[in-house]
C-alpha cells in the first residue's frame, strides 16, 4: 500500500519580501513523501515574493495567520498546528523578531526544528533539532 506522507510545516514571519522569503525552496520537497504546509505569521506584503512562496505549496496549505500575540495567540497557534496534523514543525525565525518559542514550548508537533532564522541554537529543550553548517555555526 501507499505510505502516508509526512506533514512538514514551516513557520515564519518572513515569507514575503525578506531574505528568508527570497530563498524560498518549499517546492523542492518530494511531494510523494512530504505534504508541505506554510504558516505565515505576517500579512500579505503585496510583494512578488509572497505570491511566489504561496504558490510553492498545494492550495489550502498556506495559512496567513497575522502577528503572533496580536492576531493569533501562542495557544491558538499550537492548537492549529496540532489540528493540521503536523509531524515536523520548523521555525525559520529562531530567536529573531517574531519568534514563536512560547508556542513551541507547548510542543504542538512531535518533532520541532530550528532552521535559518539565527546562526545559533536557542538552547531550548523543547526543540529537538538545530539545522546549520560549519560556515554559519563554526565549531
Amino acid at each position: 500500500g501507499q505510505r502516508p506522507r509526512v506533514r512538514l510545516a514551516y513557520i515564519s514571519t518572513d515569507l514575503g519580501d525578506h531574505p528568508v522569503g527570497h530563498q524560498a525552496w518549499f517546492h523542492h520537497h518530494h511531494s510523494h513523501l512530504f505534504d508541505v504546509v506554510l504558516l505565515a505569521l505576517s500579512h500579505d506584503d503585496n510583494s512578488e515574493w509572497w505570491q511566489r512562496t504561496k504558490a510553492m505549496v498545494p492550495k489550502g496549505n498556506f495559512h496567513e495567520l497575522g502577528k503572533l500575540g496580536k492576531d493569533i495567540s501562542a495557544a491558538a497557534l499550537a492548537q492549529l498546528t496540532n489540528q493540521l496534523g503536523v509531524h515536523i514543525l520548523v521555525t525559520l525565525n529562531g530567536w529573531t523578531s517574531g519568534h514563536q518559542l512560547d508556542m513551541f514550548a507547548l510542543r504542538p508537533a512531535p518533532l520541532q526544528v530550528e532552521y535559518m532564522g539565527s546562526h545559533d541554537s536557542t538552547g531550548a529543550t523543547f526543540m529537538q533539532l538545530f539545522v546549520s553548517d560549519r560556515v554559519a555555526s563554526p565549531p
